[in-house]
């Protein structure tokens, strides 16, 4: 038994299995091209700030974390799948305390315009919720396949 609930669709019609397929290939093309944006930041500036690293290296374990995704569903590894989850669990902390350094930063710039604070908080928030939800499809999936093989 789970603590976690399962639910049955993603995105409320789309089966699990081909919602965690997108999930696969939207991530893996999302994080190929903040991966590419952060090597052309590298390249105007030819420094690497402290934004560059984390942003390069959180898209580099995003890569691999997808990569393992998609190779775990074409081949039905619940193990691949784990990996992915435990990897995303990490990116969905990683940016929630990217959004709390960033809020805190804000507040003490002392910035003139309330909604230049406020707007990118809830911005990454919901970026936040909606990875979360996306991966208890992931979660979900695995957990169906897991079922199947008992």
């Amino acid at each position: 038994m789970s603590l976690l609930p399962k639910i049955k669709y993603c995105i409320c019609c789309i089966s699990l299995k081909y919602g965690s397929i997108l999930i696969g290939i939207l991530g893996l093309s999302s994080s190929l091209l903040i991966l590419v944006v952060e090597i052309i930041q590298y390249e105007k500036k030819y420094e690497a700030t402290p934004e560059i690293i984390i942003y390069s290296s959180a898209a580099i374990v995003g890569v691999v974390a997808y990569i393992l995704l998609l190779v775990g569903l074409m081949r039905k590894n619940t193990g691949l799948i784990s990996t992915y989850l435990l990897a995303e669990i990490l990116l969905i902390t990683f940016r929630s305390t990217w959004l709390i350094y960033d809020f805190i930063t804000r507040l003490m710039e002392k910035l003139q315009s309330p909604s230049r604070l406020f707007m990118p908080g809830l911005s990454y928030t919901l970026i936040i919720i909606f990875q979360m939800y996306l991966w208890m499809t992931v979660y979900s999936y695995q957990k169906n396949l897991i079922s199947r093989r008992v």
